[in-house]
């Protein structure tokens, strides 16, 4: 919930959880968040709103499954909920995986579909 300028969470009830402090953060998910300090910094805070995964992403997506979709620089790739990378920052894009597969974009504007382990499996030519 957006307090001024800096966002604070709460619970179902409307109780206060974690005191305004950030200048966004994304709704929780398998108990983490994305919060930012800054427009391109942000990493991921626990439900005490300490950071589990310290700020050093450009933008970052709501966990879905075990992986998220960061941008850091001009690419995009896919951190596991212990902040490292999983798959490394290539893409143009990179959307939620769902059923163990996600859509990405790479730099040449062509898309396709990858599993969790990198491989294509469906290239698009269009």
């Amino acid at each position: 919930m957006e307090i001024g300028d800096k966002w604070e969470c709460i619970n179902a009830q409307g109780k206060i959880i974690i005191n305004p402090q950030f200048t966004k953060a994304l709704p929780f998910s398998h108990d983490l968040a994305a919060a930012y300090i800054s427009p391109n910094s942000c990493g991921y805070i626990n439900q005490q709103g300490k950071f589990v995964i310290n700020p050093q992403f450009d933008v970052a997506a709501r966990f879905h499954g075990d992986l998220a979709a960061v941008l850091i620089g001009n690419h995009c790739g896919y951190i596991g909920k212990d902040g490292k990378y999983v798959i490394n920052p290539q893409f143009k894009r990179a959307y939620d995986f769902s059923d163990g597969v996600a859509v990405v974009e790479a730099d040449n504007k062509k898309y396709g579909v990858i599993n969790k382990k990198d491989q294509y499996i469906i290239n698009s030519n269009v």
